[in-house]
């Protein structure tokens, strides 16, 4: 049972709808459900939240053959709805990332180089996590962004977006960089255990662990082993860039301020100079 069910009605929001969603899947609380009602829209917004829908398993969709109206659509979210707790996100709606947790009174834990301005806990890499019986050491791993961060307890490595089943994270947005993740990868995670289960941050597959053993084996980008042929991959797989990355790593690093407040923060801290001064 998921902890919070997120219930999102919608009706000819294509235009908004991906936006709402990813940013739901991008909460800092991950245990959720995304329940999205579509109330018989006349747009594209089936085909925006079959895609969803489809590479996500957190995601389910509810289709009204005709308009029943937003509280129908809520209600019947509510009815499907799994979780402890019920949410509410309209489909033209942003969260920042750490809504749920707020709300859910979570801590978020993050490593000391995050630029996020609200993490509650900073960690080093070799330093423990208590949460309540478990005990997590913490791995800084960069290489998809400078903070990035594996944690390893009991059986199990949950490895972000170091190492993917089949794949790696990518190293090609702001903070990130192919010669770190080849030395986190193969001089740090891939060091561990063989029989070590591998909880990725992302699984597209239907399948939810492997193994370091198995990944060792079958993962297409680690049997480049030699640190050039490796960046070198890195560097030209021509991935396509995530769909509103710019207003994702700004929401991420300022704690959702809108340009607006940054500009206008700025201006109180740097004295203005016309150009006749200059």
């Amino acid at each position: 049972m998921p902890r919070v069910s997120v219930i999102m009605p919608c009706f000819n929001h294509a235009l908004f709808v991906g936006e709402s969603i990813e940013a739901v899947l991008a909460q800092s609380v991950a245990d959720l459900e995304l329940i999205i009602v579509d109330d018989c829209s006349r747009d594209d917004s089936r085909t925006v939240i079959e895609k969803y829908a489809g590479s996500d398993r957190r995601v389910r969709a509810i289709y009204h053959d005709t308009n029943l109206g937003a509280s129908r659509s809520r209600n019947d979210g509510i009815r499907a709805a799994q979780g402890e707790y019920l949410a509410f996100c309209d489909a033209d709606d942003v969260w920042m990332p750490i809504k749920l947790a707020r709300q859910l009174e979570v801590p978020v834990v993050m490593h000391s180089a995050s630029p996020a301005p609200f993490v509650d806990l900073r960690l080093q890499g070799g330093e423990l996590l208590v949460v309540g019986e478990l005990r997590l050491q913490a791995l800084h791993t960069p290489g998809h962004t400078r903070d990035s961060m594996c944690l390893s307890v009991d059986d199990r490595v949950f490895t972000g977006d170091t190492l993917l089943i089949g794949g790696t994270g990518r190293t090609d947005l702001p903070g990130g960089d192919a010669g770190s993740l080849y030395e986190s990868l193969f001089d740090g995670v891939l060091k561990l255990a063989p029989a070590l289960k591998v909880f990725p941050a992302h699984e597209y597959k239907g399948c939810s662990h492997s193994t370091i053993g198995q990944e060792l084996a079958e993962n297409p980008r680690l049997q480049k082993r030699e640190r050039g042929a490796f960046i070198e991959m890195m560097q030209n797989l021509n991935l396509t860039m995530p769909t509103h990355i710019t207003e994702a790593l700004r929401t991420n690093m300022t704690g959702g301020k809108t340009v607006a407040q940054m500009l206008s923060e700025a201006a109180a801290i740097v004295p203005f100079m016309s150009l006749i001064e200059l």
